[in-house]
C-alpha cells in the first residue's frame, strides 16, 4: 500500500513490491469498480439454526475451537472480519465500495431476505460468498442453486433432423 511504502521510506528503507500479479490484477479492478460506481458485495447468512438445547457453548480442543457451524459461516465470517481489518490497516477500506449483507433465512431458502439481495447485487460488480469451505480446506467454487424462468419460442414446427430448413 501507499502507507507501507512511505513509512519505508521515512526509515530509510527499501520497499520491494513482491505483490502476487492475480493480487494485483484484484486491487486494479477492485478500484476500477469503485471509480464506476459498481459495489462488491460480501455476503453470508447469521449460522447455522439449532433447535434449543440442541447444541450449546462453542466447544474449544486445545486452542482451537469447533462445533457445529465452525465449516460454516463463523469460519467465513472470520475471513471477512480479517479482510475488512487488513484492508483498513492498508488505509483503503473507505475507498472501496463493500456492500457487507448477513441474512437471517439462509436455512429456508431466502424468502424474506430476497427481495433485500437483488435490489443489492443489481449493479453489483460481483457478490463474494464467505460460507468457508469443507473437511481439508476444499474450497467451494461453485453452489448448486435453484431459478425459474419461463421461455417463450415463436416459429414453425419442423424435424430437426430431416426438416430444418422449413422451421
Amino acid at each position: 500500500s501507499p502507507a507501507v511504502r512511505e513509512d519505508a521510506r521515512r526509515r530509510g528503507l527499501r520497499a520491494i513490491d513482491a505483490t502476487c500479479p492475480l493480487v494485483t490484477k484484484l486491487h486494479l479492478e477492485a478500484i476500477r469498480y469503485a471509480r464506476e460506481n459498481y459495489s462488491i458485495v460480501l455476503i453470508g447468512h447469521h449460522d447455522t439454526v439449532f433447535p434449543p438445547g440442541q447444541f450449546e457453548g462453542w466447544p474449544q480442543e486445545g486452542d482451537r475451537a469447533v462445533g457445529p457451524g465452525a465449516l460454516d459461516m463463523k469460519g467465513g465470517w472470520a475471513i471477512v472480519r480479517a479482510v475488512l481489518a487488513t484492508l483498513d490497516e492498508a488505509d483503503v477500506l473507505a475507498s472501496l465500495p463493500l456492500v457487507v449483507v448477513s441474512v437471517s433465512d439462509e436455512e429456508v431458502g431466502s424468502p424474506d431476505s430476497a427481495p433485500h439481495l437483488r435490489r443489492i447485487a443489481q449493479g453489483a460488480a460481483c457478490a463474494l460468498v464467505f460460507e468457508s469451505g469443507r473437511a481439508q480446506d476444499a474450497i467451494i467454487t461453485q453452489r448448486r442453486g435453484s431459478g425459474a424462468l419461463v421461455a417463450i419460442a415463436h416459429g414453425v414446427a419442423a424435424h430437426a433432423g430431416n426438416q430444418h430448413r422449413e422451421g
